[in-house]
């Protein structure tokens, strides 16, 4: 069979980049031979079946998708009408509310299917050089703006939303900005470069970490082109305690803490032991999410972490067929060494399927204590391998499973019996 297609006069036709595509029934040859002559489109030699017409247009015209049923030996011809989008317009500005002109704008419309997701394509605009934009071709409904200009020091945290259609809308974007380390060694030596981790403890990005590593400038260490907010920063050197200094990075400015003098910290003494008292050899012990630091349990489970810094640290222990337990412990120069009792606790396996048939192999998750507040700080953690199952043993009680870093109020409620087995299977984005 074959397709003609047209375009109303009066909706559609002589608009901007007008596109247009058809896309074969499953188990149908996906080349079509297509040519457009005086504004038709025509689709010759179609095996017949259920095609698929998807149509772009720019001038605040609406895309649209729809199905095609051609017949054998059939000649169809189909005369489209589009539709006018919503249109969002408004002006960018930074930190101090002022204008910032000459970035590109990209506007995403969200599934009303969920919230989390975005339709297919997107539109885009220019901010001219007072700021002012105007995005169209927009379904009516939340939509996302992302904003251009990373190679300026401009950043966004996150994606801002707003509701087309819309006017007078204030997309904000904050500026880049440095931090100075100035480190203090012991023996003197003069490192060349610094691995340093930062933790955001703000915005949108919240909980999540980075690893970077900050070069010599003089006699201390730079990094720039770095997004400003509250952040943990931490300088963890073999041989030494880790470091954690809390810092406001201001926006565009520079951000330079009290310096880092390093220390060989304290040892952490203790024993592994299952319910029965036993000993348990060749448990893994580190401190939370820092497997650099590795200590195993030796055949009567004694172990011993060294250059810990004084105060509280995570601490995860794990053995073979036992829970993984997770302790908060205080190293100092007094310090008691450590009875550390494992359990089975329950078992939780499932498997994970792509909501987009994306692929999860390596997605993980993580399992929060069903009181707890935020995504931050020590969880017990899952990673999907390439079979798209996760298995953890955990202690018994009651968790909120979320992508790791998630949201809480919107992870699932897992409750976890002593000997017992659960079976969670997640959808993921």
């Amino acid at each position: 069979g074959s397709l003609r297609l047209t375009f109303a006069a009066d909706a559609g036709a002589g608009a901007k980049d007008l596109d247009a595509e058809l896309l074969p029934p499953p188990g149908v040859r996906p080349w079509v031979d297509d040519h457009e002559e005086e504004g038709a489109w025509e689709f010759p030699e179609l095996d017949p079946g259920n095609w698929t017409l998807e149509i772009h247009a720019k001038d605040g015209w609406l895309d649209q998708r729809t199905v095609v049923e051609i017949a054998e030996g059939e000649a169809k011809a189909i005369e489209v009408r589009l539709s006018r989008g919503a249109g969002v317009e408004g002006v960018v500005v930074d930190d101090d509310g002022k204008p910032v002109g000459s970035v590109g704008l990209y506007a995403y419309a969200v599934d009303p299917a969920d919230p989390e997701e975005h339709l297919p394509g997107y539109e885009e605009a220019w901010a001219d050089a007072r700021g002012r934009f105007r995005v169209e071709g927009l379904p009516a409904g939340p939509v996302d703006l992302s904003v251009g200009g990373h190679e300026r020091g401009l950043r966004q945290d996150g994606q801002f939303r707003v509701t087309a259609p819309a006017t007078g809308v204030r997309v904000p974007v904050t500026r880049s900005a440095s931090l100075r380390i100035r480190l203090i060694v012991p023996d003197g030596a003069l490192l060349p470069e610094l691995p340093v981790f930062l933790t955001r403890l703000d915005g949108s990005r919240r909980g999540s970490q980075e690893a970077w590593t900050m070069g010599r400038a003089g006699d201390l260490f730079l990094l720039e082109d770095v997004f400003p907010g509250l952040v943990d920063a931490c300088v963890d050197l073999a041989g030494y305690a880790p470091l954690v200094r809390r810092i406001a990075i201001p926006p565009g400015g520079s951000a330079e803490p009290e310096e880092f003098r390093l220390e060989a910290g304290f040892p952490l003494h203790g024993r592994v032991v299952d319910g029965d008292g036993k000993p348990l050899p060749g448990a893994r012990i580190v401190p939370w999410g820092n497997e650099a630091r590795l200590a195993l349990s030796d055949g009567s489970g004694r172990f011993e972490v060294p250059h810990l810094r004084k105060g509280r640290t995570d601490l995860s222990i794990r053995a073979e067929g036992m829970a993984e337990a997770i302790l908060v412990v205080a190293a100092a120069p007094d310090a008691v060494a450590l009875e550390v009792v494992l359990r089975p606790g329950g078992l939780v396996r499932g498997k994970v399927v792509s909501r987009t048939g994306e692929e999860v192999e390596g997605r993980s998750f993580d399992f929060h204590p069903a009181g707890a507040t935020d995504a931050l700080g020590s969880c017990w953690r899952a990673s999907a391998g390439a079979d798209r199952t996760f298995a953890l043993r955990l202690p018994a009680g009651r968790y909120v499973c979320v992508e790791s870093r998630g949201d809480l109020a919107r992870g699932v409620a897992v409750e976890v019996p002593e000997g017992g087995e659960v079976v969670l299977d997640l959808t993921v984005r």
